[in-house]
């Protein structure tokens, strides 16, 4: 079975991603990757910043976190990682397309990438599936911690891959 999994890729507010922790948790992930600038700490890159323990208010202890360089390195670790990434682009499907197959082994990740900078290209490059929130009103882009609320929301709630329905494994196989 299929394991889910959330990426966050070069994002810099602690805020953010403390927010993020929280709504993964909410949602029962059980493991965040975190990629290249992403909740580390400048002054001592090789540690996870100490402002994330207070931004997620705790739940960054109930989730297992992996730091990653580049999104590359998680397919040099790790085999049979189908990348759902979530970004617009002329490739995108609306969020109500996505189907997920969790029937076969492996990781799905859901990436989400900087607010600014989008998802770097090489990322979208080892996309399965690239997938954006449709919208009806003018503004282009959402906060990327109500993106990551809608699209969890959306695979608990508004699919036949609900986890709720023990069609989806959310508990992580850690190796």
């Amino acid at each position: 079975m299929s394991v889910l999994i959330v990426a966050l890729e070069n994002i810099r507010s602690l805020y953010n991603i403390g927010a993020i922790y929280r709504t993964c948790e909410f949602f029962g992930i059980k493991t965040i990757y975190l990629i290249g600038y992403s909740g580390i700490d400048e002054r001592e890159p090789n540690k996870i910043h100490k402002k994330l323990q207070k931004t997620s208010l705790g739940t960054i202890d109930k989730i297992h976190t992996e730091t990653f360089e580049t999104t590359q390195d998680i397919f040099n670790k790790y085999k049979n990682i189908k990348l759902i990434t979530i970004e617009q682009t002329k490739s995108s499907i609306p969020l109500s397309k996505l189907k997920l197959n969790t029937n076969k082994k492996g990781k799905i990740l859901l990436l989400f990438g900087n607010e600014v900078n989008v998802v770097q290209k090489e990322t979208i490059e080892k996309s399965n599936q690239i997938v954006e929130i449709p919208r009806i009103g003018t503004h282009k882009s959402l906060n990327v911690t109500t993106s990551c609320g809608i699209i969890l929301s959306y695979l608990q709630l508004g699919t036949s891959t609900n986890p709720l329905n023990k069609s989806f494994p959310l508990e992580s196989n850690i190796s």
